[in-house]
């Protein structure tokens, strides 16, 4: 077995001598901020998920919280003579546009109902609704949709039901898992999943007793899922899991935890197993320091970004070994380049966006390109599909702009906004952007000057990538879930405000940026895509006692809504 002993001295001494001036003195700040509709969180991404976010930061970004600055590292005042004080880092607010149950598969969407034991099939097409019993309390469906294949993890039982749909008889085989698991994932070719005990969604979970759950910090269920033949194999990985993810191909998973990455080759395991983790730092003195760790989809190289290093390590997950990329500042934000085995590297400070590619910046540190980006705001980047250009942002200040940044000829255009950003997502053919905007406290007044009204309103904006064209659109409240359609060039937007009677689907067409708003009978709390072999839906479910959910034909435009799961189905 692998053990965890220090790397060898040409990468870890040489790297450890770089880290001591890497490495800033101050406090270490991590926010994580909550609000309607969309998953974001600040300087670990890839570690947590959280609910929709928004963040309002008083005083200069440069001070920390409450912007009074503070003590530097404790010390008191400054003695005459000595280096003026570094100004705490204050992390970046990223938007993760994470979102939960109902799930849909190929033909069908699946709902967990927690009271009744069972999850509803509703079949796209016909609007049919089927009740399949399953184990106690069911709270997360996850789906593959190349095929009808839904898992669904049954908190209350400690159990996972495995579903395979068809037009007659559904097949489903329940499966005992480890006690107190409440997360899961299913694996890109839809052969595994796997589940585990996620510390924070525990906390914010109401119905989650955690002082008698005895929470299984180190165990992870691997679930096999091939038909006739399912079993849970029940590994051992490193402690406090805090994220899963697969490599392009589906053949590794990653049990990313606060010890570092513990490696899953799932075709090759036949029994329970314990796979110690590939550290991630070189001393584990530390590990409750947010880090976001992002992994290439060929699954060789892991880039970690630390709060408060002026760098990143770069892991190479079969040699064990570890590097140290030293940059010009602490990166807020770390985005891998799909296929080309590298990343990006954003720096708030110095107002630049860093290249590094693999191997050689391991073998080779000056290789790693810097494009500087001048005095434009910088801090969160998004990637085009085609890997081809950038978009750079700031979450922490009101600016109101955003950069696109082309990636072959390392050139930059700034374009001007109406507000400032929170979060930006891109559409799949890369051309287009719906950009979220943060808000001022305060209530819109009619009459008001025209800027401040905008200001205080929630808003976003459609920008052409090619143009820099963009559309403010503002809207009644807080944008929540979204999903960009391909067959239609559409943007599906729900608007949710009960206090308000606001409960509204915005269709917003990416062509003529034209947007509709269609008025629902219940306020929407999810949105999602059914292929549908062909013949896609979106499905709106909505907040109603016995369960609503509403259906567009992607190819005719023909709505038709369905209520009440577990009884008597009636469609309107």
């Amino acid at each position: 077995m692998p053990n965890q002993t220090p790397q060898t001295p040409s990468l870890h001494d040489e790297a450890r001598a770089r880290r001591r001036g890497a490495l800033r003195r101050g406090a270490i700040l991590t926010a994580c901020v909550l609000a309607a509709g969309i998953t974001g969180c600040s300087a670990d991404s890839a570690l947590s998920e959280a609910s929709p976010s928004g963040a309002d930061f008083e005083g200069d970004p440069n001070d920390g919280p409450g912007g009074n600055g503070g003590d530097n590292d404790g010390q008191g005042e400054q003695e005459p003579g000595d280096p003026p004080p570094e100004p705490e880092f204050v992390p970046e607010v990223e938007e993760r546009f994470t979102f939960q149950a109902p799930r849909s598969s190929r033909n069908y969407v699946f709902v967990a109902n927690s009271s009744l034991d069972s999850v509803a099939k509703i079949d796209a097409e016909t609007l049919a609704i089927t009740s399949i019993e399953v184990g106690d309390r069911p709270t997360i469906v996850q789906t593959h949709q190349g095929e009808n294949l839904a898992v669904v993890l049954n908190e209350g039982s400690d159990e996972v039901s495995v579903i395979r749909a068809g037009d007659g008889d559904d097949y489903v085989r329940n499966l005992r898992l480890p006690p107190s698991m409440n997360a899961l994932r299913i694996a890109p070719r839809g052969d595994f999943a796997l589940a585990w005990f996620d510390f924070r969604a525990a906390q914010q979970d109401e119905e989650f007793d955690l002082d008698a759950a005895a929470p299984p910090f180190q165990d992870v269920a691997l679930i096999d899922l091939e038909e006739g033949a399912e079993r849970v194999l029940h590994l051992t990985v490193g402690f406090q899991v805090t994220d899963v993810s697969f490599d392009d191909a589906g053949q590794r998973a990653f049990v990313i935890t606060r010890t570092g990455i513990s490696v899953v080759e799932m075709d090759a395991i036949d029994r329970d197993r314990a796979i110690l983790p590939v550290p991630v730092v070189e001393q584990q003195i530390e590990d409750d320091i947010e880090r976001e760790v992002a992994i290439t989809g060929d699954g060789r190289f892991a880039f970690v970004r630390t709060a408060g290093l002026e760098g990143l390590n770069v892991v190479d997950l079969g040699s064990r070994q570890i590097a140290l990329v030293t940059l010009s500042d602490i990166p807020t934000d770390l985005d891998i380049v799909p296929g080309q085995g590298k990343a990006l590297a954003v720096l708030r400070r110095t107002s630049e966006l860093a290249v590094i590619e693999l191997p050689a910046a391991i073998e080779d540190p000056e290789s790693v390109r810097v494009i500087a980006l001048g005095e434009e705001p910088a801090g969160l980047v998004e990637l085009t599909p085609d890997a081809r250009r950038a978009l750079v942002f700031t979450s922490v200040e009101e600016r109101k702009a955003i950069t696109v940044v082309d990636l072959e000829t390392e050139t930059f255009e700034v374009h001007p906004l109406r507000k400032g950003v929170r979060g930006v997502s891109i559409s799949p053919e890369g051309n287009m952007a719906v950009i979220f905007h943060s808000r001022l406290e305060g209530t819109p007044i009619p009459g008001e000057p025209e800027d401040d009204f905008i200001a205080k309103s929630h808003a976003y904006s459609l920008f052409d990538i090619n143009t820099g064209y963009s559309k403010l659109e503002t809207i009644p409240t807080e944008a929540g879930e979204f999903i960009f359609s391909d067959l239609t060039r559409r943007l599906y937007l729900l608007l949710s405000d009960p206090a308000r009677d606001v409960r509204q689907l915005e269709i917003i067409d990416l062509t003529s940026f034209r947007t509709e708003s269609l008025r629902l009978g219940s306020p929407p709390e999810h949105v999602g895509l059914i292929p549908n072999d062909g013949s896609p839906r979106i499905y709106i479910s909505q907040e109603h006692p016995v369960g609503r959910m509403t259906f567009i034909d992607e190819r005719s435009d023909e709505i038709k809504t369905v209520t009440g799961f577990e009884l008597n189905s009636l469609i309107d």
